[in-house]
Parts: C-alpha cells; structure tokens; sequence
C-alpha cells in the first residue's frame, strides 16, 4: 500500500461548525446524492464510506455565568463524498456533502473520548435545545439551507503537502489552507485533518443569552477523520 503524507486544505466539516461550510450555494438545495460528476474526471475516483468517516465540531461555552451551560460535541451523520486522486498520484480534487439536518448533538460516547472538557452530562432537554438552535434561522437554518458543502484541492508542494478547502455554509463561502494526513493504497484513502475556525468566518452568529453573560464562543474545533474505497472500474 503506498501511502501519501498529504494536507487536505482549503477544506471544508463547516460548521460542519456550529457549533462545521457557494456564496452562491447552488448544490446545497440539491438532494444529498447530487454530488458533482467527478466520473468524468481523469484520475482514479474513490467514494467516502460514511460507515468509516467521522466529521466532528467541537464548541465551547463562556461568558461570566459560563458554568451554567455546557461545552458541545456536534457530529455530523450520513456523509457523502467523491475524491479524484491525478493519475500521478500528486494531487486530487474533493467535495464533502453534510445534510444539517443529520448533524448529532453530545452523542455520549464523544463527550467522553473528549475528555475533561466536556465530562459535564448535558440533560435531554439541553441537547434538545441546542439542537433547535443549532438548526433554526438564526443559526444554520436547515430549512432553507440543508446542506453544508465542503470541496477543494490536495496538493504536494516543496513546503510540505496542503489541502485547498472551500466550505460553503448557508450564503458564506469559507476558504482556508490546512495540512492533512493521507494514506493512499490502491483500493482504499483515508485523511485525517483538525482545524479550528471562526462562526464569523461561516456567516453564523454564536448563540448568547443574558446580554452575553452566557454565550458560545467564536472558535470552533473540527476534527476530521475519512475513509474512501475505490470506486469500481476506476
């Protein structure tokens, strides 16, 4: 198995950020299969298995009465992506499609892989809660803006290897370059990247009560962790 030490950049899990991601979103409107037709593309085409990707937005509390709230582990479910590797092995293309309304909030067993920052237990009526803002008009919308679509460019360069990312959230395009892990065998590609990005930067205002006394804050955390198969015949 041959393997790549590559960066996933200008990606974009936006938030597959709330909590992850054109201007001109025109296929955020699109049924979640309607990826591009990447088949067409010379190169060797692989297909996400969602069953092997995980796609997670960290997000943090804070204010003067920050106690009273909780830190988030948001996960977004049922991926969907299509990664071109160049017949040179040198590059590739990509685009990740996250439905909004699949996203997870504090599913158990993540809040305790994170550690002590999230070892507070969050009560159902506080994940219903964050789940309905997370999706409502103020935040990501999820009615008129179901989908989150990230998509860029892997490449090598004499630097170290870098991915171009695009995340496309709601009416703002995020652009941002980050270093990723790839492995590349002949059947299978997995890539592993973290990030942290702005709400700002994804249009998104962090949710605040109180007059700000209890907010979320700016940042948030992406850790990403994806798995391809080759697709048959390519």
């Amino acid at each position: 198995m041959h393997r790549l030490r590559r960066s996933f950049a200008r990606l974009a899990i936006a938030f597959v950020s709330a909590c992850l991601v054109g201007c001109q979103t025109t296929g955020l409107h699109t049924p979640a299969a309607a990826l591009p037709d990447q088949a067409q593309t010379d190169g060797v085409l692989y297909r996400l298995d969602p069953r092997a990707s995980e796609l997670h937005f960290l997000v943090y509390r804070e204010g003067p009465l920050a106690r009273l709230g909780h830190n988030h582990v948001i996960a977004a479910r049922n991926l969907e992506g299509e990664v071109v590797v160049s017949a040179d092995r040198r590059s590739a293309t990509f685009t990740l499609l996250l439905a909004v309304d699949d996203l997870a909030v504090d599913p158990a067993p993540l809040r305790e892989r994170y550690g002590a920052d999230f070892a507070s237990t969050p009560s159902d009526a506080d994940v219903a809660g964050t789940r309905a803002n997370m999706l409502s008009a103020a935040l990501l919308d999820a009615a008129a803006f179901p989908y989150v679509r990230v998509a860029g460019r892997l490449d090598r360069t004499d630097s170290g290897d870098m991915a171009s990312l695009e995340i496309a959230v709601k009416d703002t395009l995020a652009q941002r370059a980050v270093p990723v892990a790839v492995q590349l065998g002949d059947d299978t590609l997995t890539a592993q990247a973290t990030l942290s990005i702005d709400h700002a930067e994804l249009g998104l205002t962090p949710f605040s009560v109180m007059l700000g006394a209890l907010r979320v804050a700016p940042g948030i955390d992406v850790k990403v962790s994806l798995a391809a198969r080759r697709a048959a015949g390519r």
